[in-house]
């Protein structure tokens, strides 16, 4: 960009994308942003009706009525392998199902750490893993507001807010768990392109700013809620400059942190993005591969992160798996 444009305003307004990924523009490989930015313009991005649980029940629906199960509220423990192979997954209930292709979703850190004897550990996988960092998280206010988007001053569904022109400034900024009018800040608001997102007369909004676990894991237990409220304040003052009228409006809100992404999703601090996708780091380079035959991974973990590529990367899986059994 630097090499076309001049002006630090329209360079924002070109690239607030890179927060989808992660890194700023300094550091991001040029063919993700890229490749992000060509869809967002050529197939337009889309909004599923009734959210993305919609398409996770559909999934679920559609694995049922083919004779699969799904078991709920039950973690895996511990993925089996023998001579190289996969052999199954024991359950944290210790039952034990056999399988000849596990896929796993979860981090690689918990696949090949957590799940996994340790020599059963491939040395290429080691090698990997020392050689990336773990992305952000994020801090999250969920709201539900008693009005109208419009009557909150919401007029788009995905709204950037940045404090300044310096992407930099931005990305250090989520290294710290204070929030203040310098940190990038994304306000959703699906009501205005579903109008049944919530009941008439209400809408849901949710504001959303970027922070690496670490900043988090060093607060003290017993001040963990003091800061979290104390964020989500600052937050809202951030936002209230552009939507003067939304904490008026506001009857329900929940607020999340990185930590809370570790407790109900289990990803190694609380990361979105799975690791960072420095150049070094991407397919380019490192081919998900899991050099155990019959396991597979998928979701943001392997691969780009985000909700279009995460189902692309299963449905890829299935399609390589598939081809395997009918060869």
């Amino acid at each position: 960009m630097d090499s076309f444009i001049k002006d630090p305003t329209l360079k924002t307004v070109l690239s607030p994308y890179w927060s989808y990924i992660g890194l700023p523009p300094n550091k991001m490989n040029f063919h993700d942003m890229a490749a992000m930015i060509y869809g967002y313009c050529e197939f337009k991005p889309f909004h599923l009706k009734g959210g993305s649980q919609a398409l996770s029940n559909a999934i679920a629906d559609t694995i049922i009525r083919n004779g699969g199960t799904i078991h709920y509220n039950c973690a895996a423990k511990k993925i089996i392998v023998k001579d190289g192979k996969v052999q199954g997954v024991l359950t944290e209930n210790e039952d034990e199902i056999t399988a000849k292709y596990v896929i796993s979703n979860a981090s690689k850190i918990s696949t090949y750490v957590d799940m996994m004897d340790e020599e059963h550990v491939p040395d290429a996988i080691r090698g990997e893993l020392r050689q990336t960092s773990i992305a952000q998280g994020g801090f999250i206010i969920y709201m539900g507001l008693d009005c109208e988007p419009e009557e909150a001053g919401f007029t788009e569904s995905t709204n950037f807010i940045f404090g300044n022109t310096d992407a930099n400034k931005a990305y250090e900024r989520m290294k710290v768990a204070d929030i203040n009018q310098d940190d990038f800040l994304l306000l959703s608001c699906y009501d205005l392109i579903d109008p049944s997102f919530s009941p008439e007369g209400t809408c849901q909004a949710a504001l959303i700013t970027l922070k690496y676990g670490d900043a988090w894991l060093r607060i003290p237990p017993a001040q963990y809620a003091a800061k979290k409220h104390e964020c989500a304040d600052a937050m809202l003052k951030v936002a209230g400059k552009l939507y003067p009228n939304l904490r008026n409006h506001i009857e329900e809100i929940e607020i999340a942190t990185p930590i809370t992404s570790m407790r109900y999703l289990g990803h190694p601090n609380g990361s979105f993005y799975g690791f960072e996708h420095h150049i070094k780091d991407s397919e380019t380079f490192l081919p998900n591969e899991s050099h155990i035959k019959g396991l597979y991974g998928a979701g943001g973990w392997v691969g780009l992160c985000g909700f279009q590529t995460t189902l692309d990367s299963g449905a890829r899986i299935g399609r390589t798996i598939y081809k395997e059994i009918n060869a």
